[in-house]
């Protein structure tokens, strides 16, 4: 999965990718998760926030996820 920096500066998120109906998320502290069934429409309302990591936080318990380990 492609990883991009978000244009806008988060102190929650540091990158994000989606695939299919997986979006993967990279927090500013290192830690990665994948959140399974997320619409296309919501990735792009999350990258497009004037405040990307506040927007995630309302809606990131509705998604079931998985730590990425590396």
């Amino acid at each position: 999965m492609r990883m991009g920096t978000l244009n806008k500066k988060s102190t929650l998120i540091s990158k994000l990718g989606y695939e299919g109906t997986t979006m993967r998320v990279e927090y500013t502290d290192g830690a990665v998760y994948d959140y399974f069934k997320v619409p296309l429409s919501t990735f792009r309302c999350i990258v497009r926030a004037i405040s990307p990591g506040e927007s995630w936080l309302k809606l990131r318990s509705q998604y079931k996820y998985s730590e990425v380990k590396t």
